[in-house]
């Protein structure tokens, strides 16, 4: 685990900088770069998720900026984001929801999982999948195609 993303994790709220937010990139091997021809917004992203970040840098970041770089360093980490090719969304919970983290699968309704880190949400949500694809297969009906690559929010 990143000792960076592990701060940033557990105080979203200190004062990060975009060089913090650049060296979380790198560690992570994604882009990380200022819009061009100047602005006052860095883009980040991945080559392996159509997510994309836009972070503002000219004033303080703003915890939410770095919570969802959390989430989507947090998520590369994992080797099986979308079993079967199914979008996974990951939102933070509501306290009065339990907390943690929901993962659902929009193509699959009513397949979702949770967990107290995204990880932990897309991990379980894995075996989610199967038990939906599962119930399916017994009950006799048919099993959704993919509409959409991986999808995250938060």
């Amino acid at each position: 685990m990143s000792k960076r993303l592990e701060a940033m994790r557990q105080n979203p709220r200190s004062d990060w900088k975009i060089g913090d937010v650049e060296a979380l990139c790198r560690e992570f091997d994604m882009y990380c770069a200022p819009v061009t021809g100047g602005g006052s917004h860095y883009k980040v992203g991945h080559a392996r998720m159509p997510m994309k970040l836009t972070i503002p840098f000219k004033r303080p970041i703003k915890p939410v900026y770095i919570k969802k770089t959390g989430i989507l360093c947090g998520c590369l980490g994992q080797t099986d984001m979308n079993i079967n090719g199914y979008a996974i969304i990951v939102e933070p919970l509501a306290a009065e929801d339990g907390g943690g983290f929901v993962a659902t699968v929009p193509d699959l309704p009513g397949c979702m999982s949770d967990g107290e880190t995204p990880q932990e949400a897309l991990a379980n949500v894995d075996d989610a999948i199967r038990a939906w694809i599962e119930a399916a297969k017994d009950l006799g009906h048919t099993i959704p195609k993919p509409t959409r690559r991986f999808a995250m929010t938060a």
